[in-house]
């Protein structure tokens, strides 16, 4: 599977709620990528995920300066795919607890989104962890094995 048209294809289903919801997607996808093996539809599922939580987060700065950035890169043992916004970031909770079952940031959130993306990563052989950037806001990293190197357990 092409992680690059994955991210093509998340952009394009969520173009409407981009723009409804005043956020700017910046595209930096890497040529080249090596293939990953795995189930798109979920993969696709934790993708919208991570890209409604970030226009969610958003929602607490200024339309004009909301934005977010999706990009992909290779790494030594296959492909890292990222979400990062510029949004107000965490406020003293411990980033891990964002993957707890029932926890949620959002005050009408289940918060079992991203537990079950984590989840689904896992399956792929893959990770999927969350960092602050020193520039604000959050980034999510879903780092993923190449082709041949992991199967869906």
């Amino acid at each position: 599977m092409d992680l690059n048209a994955l991210a093509s294809q998340a952009h394009a289903l969520l173009g409407g709620e981009l723009r409804l919801r005043q956020v700017t997607l910046v595209l930096q996808l890497a040529p080249s990528l090596p293939a990953v093996w795995g189930d798109a539809v979920q993969l696709q599922q934790v993708l919208a995920n991570l890209l409604l939580n970030a226009i969610d987060a958003l929602q607490a700065i200024p339309p004009r300066q909301r934005s977010l950035v999706l990009a992909t890169q290779a790494t030594p043992t296959g492909v890292q795919l990222s979400v990062q916004d510029n949004g107000p970031g965490l406020s003293g909770t411990p980033p891990e607890k964002l993957f707890e079952p029932f926890y949620s940031t959002k005050p009408d959130g289940l918060g079992v989104g991203l537990s079950i993306s984590r989840s689904i990563v896992e399956q792929h052989g893959g990770r999927l962890q969350v960092e602050q950037p020193a520039t604000g806001g959050l980034r999510f990293c879903v780092n993923l094995p190449a082709a041949g190197a992991a199967r869906l357990s």
